[in-house]
């Protein structure tokens, strides 16, 4: 590969980051993983030839196709890489990139590297005086006090990224969905609701497909422990469906298990602990851990199906649900919701 390649794939890169959660994100996605190998030797090119600034932006302007490809390990090592080899001077493309690595080193359960990270780009966006970017580390922040259970850091950065994402609907939708774990966390599951709400309707006037199924799964959840298992089945159906279409890899796993819950709490534990399976292959798979809370309830109905099935029984069933490819795990799902 020669640098005008390169150049040229940094070009579609960063043009392609906005459309990653916009209307038309399943066809620019399409066009990233075609080039996925390119772009890995362009990121390569660039670090060889000492083009640091090159590097930071093109690792930074893929956060989301690593996260939601399941590209995350590699993710983490190239901004890592291009992060290290950069002369550590605050611009753009180095707060962007610490927002990037912060962020992935949060979807893997790494709090010391994610808290490092997005503390640096929170620092460095404010004296960049860059909003949006300002934003995106608030929100950083707020999941990381979300892994710690601190519901008063979570309510403290979501606001701080709500003031500062201005009229950008990416930015507010983010922080608002924090906001909403923020009220989550604290018990006020009525409130949690009405933002994920708000969330939604935000992602809906974004065009945001993935950003949409994410509260629907996430007011699916609340349905269900609500006790509402129809609504619960239609909502997380809703989520699955568009998390299929777009062949998500971030948001599958953690609806496979949503889904086992509700197979479980409806009786068909053999299901359950099928998806349970399933779900835990596809996070090792991404190179993700489930985010927080997503855990808690599989952890409980995995017990149950424990117990009740007996070890045998049980060993043989989590072991057909991790070798099911992802397409049957989703049909398995969906024959829980529908």
């Amino acid at each position: 590969m020669d640098e005008d390649r390169a150049l040229e794939l940094l070009q579609l890169a960063e043009r392609a980051e906005p459309h990653l959660y916009g209307p038309d994100q399943r066809a620019w996605r399409a066009r990233l993983n075609e080039a996925a190998d390119e772009l890995s030797r362009a990121l390569g090119l660039f670090l060889d030839h000492g083009n640091g600034d090159a590097a930071l932006r093109l690792a930074g302007a893929l956060r989301l196709f690593w996260m939601d490809t399941g590209r995350v390990d590699q993710g983490r090592g190239w901004l890592g890489a291009a992060l290290a080899a950069h002369d550590g001077s605050s611009s753009l493309a180095r707060v962007r990139a610490l927002v990037a690595a912060g962020e992935l080193a949060f979807r893997q359960g790494d709090q010391a590297a994610a808290r490092s990270w997005t503390t640096q780009s929170l620092e460095q966006a404010q004296l960049l005086g860059h909003p949006w970017t300002v934003a995106l580390a608030h929100t950083n922040l707020a999941r990381i006090a979300l892994r710690d259970g601190d519901a008063g850091a979570i309510q403290r950065h979501a606001q701080a990224g709500i003031e500062a994402s201005g009229e950008d609907l990416y930015a507010r939708s983010r922080a608002v969905h924090m906001l909403a774990w923020a009220a989550h966390t604290a018990g006020d599951l009525a409130r949690a609701r009405a933002l994920f709400v708000d969330s939604l309707e935000l992602r809906r006037r974004l065009g945001d497909r993935l950003g949409q199924a994410v509260e629907l799964s996430n007011l699916g959840d609340l349905a269900r422990g609500a006790g509402e298992a129809g609504a619960a089945g239609e909502l997380l159906l809703g989520a699955l469906e568009i998390a299929a279409e777009l062949d998500s890899r971030y948001l599958l796993p953690g609806l496979l298990a949503s889904l086992a819950v509700l197979a479980g709490e409806r009786g068909d534990l053999e299901r359950a602990v099928r998806l349970l399976g399933a779900s835990q292959a596809s996070y090792e798979a991404a190179g993700l851990v489930p985010d927080p809370v997503d855990a808690d309830d599989p952890d409980r109905m995995r017990a149950v199906a424990l117990d009740r099935l007996g070890a045998d029984r049980f060993a043989r069933l989590w072991e057909e649900g991790r070798h099911l490819s992802l397409d049957r795990a989703v049909a398995q799902a969906r024959g829980v919701a529908g």
